[in-house]
């Protein structure tokens, strides 16, 4: 189980409207299937990440009262934020990469 930070701007009417960040972090439960290649496993992961986005709103409180886990439990202990750019890339069109340094994942 770990989390994952969405962003919620979609769901917020007139957010264009709003300064900072509307963003939520979920909790999601994943389970390794070694009989699936990687590339599977990826995506039946981004396949349960899109079926997660009509509830990535929801509070935490809301979404641990729902859960199974004990409420003694915390829902994740680790958080994952995907971006669909590169880390490197977003520095260079900020100007903050210079020679010696050089952001990756």
């Amino acid at each position: 189980m770990f989390g994952v930070t969405r962003a919620g701007r979609h769901v917020v009417p007139d957010a264009r409207n709003i300064h900072g960040c509307l963003i939520n972090t979920i909790p999601v439960r994943t389970r390794s299937d070694a009989t699936l290649s990687i590339d599977q496993y990826l995506m039946d992961l981004r396949t349960q990440q899109v079926a997660l986005r009509p509830h990535e709103h929801a509070a935490l409180t809301d979404i641990a009262s729902w859960s199974e886990v004990p409420a003694t439990n915390p829902l994740f202990e680790t958080s994952v934020m995907f971006d669909r750019s590169s880390i490197h890339q977003t520095m260079l069109r900020l100007d903050a990469v210079t020679d010696t340094r050089r952001f990756e994942i």
